[in-house]
């Protein structure tokens, strides 16, 4: 099973961000599940908003495979040296990571679709335990096409430190 580990908050990031992740969320769950994936969803709330409902109520309410888990706000201050960093991504997704059930980790960014490669590498499940996975992005339009097969990575690096990750998508044996 693959263990899919995306991190939020209830602050709207970047604006329509609960649209953006539910809408993805739902997205790469339908395609997996077509193509006989297992997989769970653990999203991380880090740090919410007290006065806003929490979205990961909402995530658990709307994505079956979803499961959630909330740091609250205190323990975000204990840690936190910067009062203007609001979420600590990589922390989110190492709980993220502990919560996990599959053998396989995914971490991603909640608003990234899985393209046509994507899903047929994951269907494989032909994954080396050794092996650190990554993949490139590309920033689309809302009127592109994902699927285009003639869009290309222009920013695929071949040797360490991979500047290009940038943390979007990440896949490792867990």
């Amino acid at each position: 099973m693959i263990s899919i580990v995306f991190v939020g908050r209830n602050d709207n990031y970047g604006g329509d961000f609960e649209q953006r992740l539910l809408s993805t969320a739902h997205h790469n769950m339908r395609r997996l599940t077509e193509r006989g994936v297992e997989a769970e969803l653990i999203f991380v709330e880090w740090n919410p908003i007290e006065e806003e409902p929490l979205l990961s109520e909402k995530v658990a309410t709307a994505i079956p495979q979803a499961r959630c888990f909330v740091v609250d706000g205190l323990v975000h201050r204990l840690i936190s040296g910067n009062r203007h960093l609001k979420v600590f991504e990589y922390q989110a997704k190492n709980i993220g990571a502990r919560q996990a059930r599959g053998d396989w980790l995914l971490l991603m960014n909640p608003d990234n679709f899985f393209g046509d490669d994507i899903l047929d590498f994951l269907q494989t499940g032909d994954f080396d335990p050794g092996t650190f996975y990554r993949a490139g992005w590309i920033d689309i339009e809302s009127e592109t096409d994902v699927n285009r097969t003639d869009l290309t990575d222009f920013y695929a690096y071949d040797a360490p430190p991979y500047p290009a990750a940038l943390g979007d998508f990440f896949f490792c044996a867990k």
